[in-house]
């Protein structure tokens, strides 16, 4: 199947930007679980990654980016610094709990910690 996937590989990026929520969230699961295994693969998928993170409003497509994007910072440290304000955001706003551990374990994790973001977490655990 990895011919297939090379093959398909553009048209699952368009998928990323449809207006339909509910293709934009199957496309966000298949990729989430090809990550799994090499996220390397998916780096160049980052930009969209990031619009979603900051335009959707969907809590379970949130947490799974939130995911993805934390696996990939290693990869690309520039990431980190980019992620910060869109978990903070996220972290004083969701009533989310599952939301709100995966921002947290996101930032910490990935080492995305500064004295205002630790001592924000510290509230909000």
């Amino acid at each position: 199947w990895p011919k297939a996937l090379r093959l398909s590989f553009p048209r699952l990026r368009e998928k990323l930007n449809d207006t339909d929520p509910s293709v934009c969230s199957a496309a966000v699961y298949v990729v989430c679980e090809l990550a799994r295994n090499n996220p390397k693969n998916y780096l160049s998928l980052a930009p969209e990654f990031f619009k979603i993170l900051t335009t959707s409003s969907n809590n379970w497509i949130l947490i799974k980016i939130v995911k993805l994007l934390g696996s990939l910072v290693p990869l690309e440290p520039r990431l980190a610094k980019k992620l910060r304000d869109p978990l903070h955001d996220i972290i004083t706003t969701t009533p989310a709990k599952s939301l709100l551990y995966e921002c947290i374990n996101t930032l910490i994790s990935g080492k995305l910690t500064s004295k205002s973001v630790v001592s924000l977490c510290m509230e909000k655990l």
